[in-house]
């Protein structure tokens, strides 16, 4: 991730959180397999885990030990053309695994950190742009 698309990113996640906290709307997360690859996404952003995102299997996994082991949290949501995002986007000093979705210009976020549904999603922005 380039810079200004970390910024951007980090700066969307920032909104999210302020506009969750005025209306979480519940949302239904489905899983489908893709291509292999895994990806850096959120690096200890505010005293969290170093996370990955491996699109292969829809799946966020974060090192909160911080020893660059294990994967001590791992959660599975999304679909397989979704955007990973991580953020602390309710306020509890953990990152949620959010996603957004270009096909409907809208952010899902699961901040029960379960894997079974998006606590809230938002719809925001353009079919080109880019969170």
């Amino acid at each position: 991730m380039t810079t200004i698309n970390h910024i951007i990113a980090i700066l969307i996640v920032k909104v999210l959180s302020l506009i969750v906290y005025h209306s979480p709307t519940p949302a239904l997360s489905s899983t489908t397999m893709t291509t292999v690859e895994s990806f850096t996404i959120a690096a200890q952003w505010q005293g969290d885990a170093a996370c990955v995102y491996r699109p292969s299997i829809q799946t966020f996994f974060c090192d909160t030990a911080r020893d660059g082991i294990n994967a001590e949290f791992s959660v599975k949501f999304g679909d397989a053309s979704d955007i990973p995002l991580l953020g602390d986007v309710d306020g509890d000093g953990r990152d949620d695994p959010c996603v957004y979705r270009p096909s409907i210009q809208t952010f899902f976020c699961d901040t029960a950190r379960d894997g079974i549904n998006a606590e809230f999603s938002v719809k925001f922005g353009n079919a080109s742009d880019i969170p």
